[in-house]
């Protein structure tokens, strides 16, 4: 999601305009996980609006679950970020030492040839 994009909705969810907020980020959002999470919190939003609505809460209870779907928003918005830069690692180079291949980050190695023909490896970090 571009940053443009984020900053508008940030600027949504501070201004209290949490509807305007959350049909932004389903639009925008494309993580199938992180869509479902917003679907979530559209629920809860409309259920807080409703209990509200016929005096099922208070409006003190309300002030607080709005608070929670807002923290929780921003919350998605930041793993949405995360999600767009995750880069996956990159595959495991193999290394050579003494002729032998070897995978992995290792630092020291020592290799000693037993007399058994098997060799022992020790890895020093």
């Amino acid at each position: 999601m571009q940053a443009s994009v984020i900053a508008a909705i940030k600027k949504l969810i501070a201004e209290d305009d949490i509807d305007e907020a959350l049909d932004a980020m389903q639009k925008n959002i494309t993580n199938k996980r992180l869509s479902d999470d917003v679907v979530l919190m559209m629920s809860r939003h409309n259920a807080v609006n409703r209990e509200l609505m016929l005096n099922i809460i208070d409006d003190a209870t309300a002030r607080v679950e709005r608070s929670k779907i807002r923290l929780s928003l921003l919350d998605i918005l930041r793993k949405t970020v995360s999600a767009d830069s995750d880069v996956p690692p990159p595959a495991v180079q193999p290394t050579t030492h003494n002729g032998d291949i070897i995978y992995g980050n290792v630092t020291k190695i020592e290799h000693q040839i037993n007399m058994g023909g098997g060799s022992t490896y020790n890895e020093n970090k």
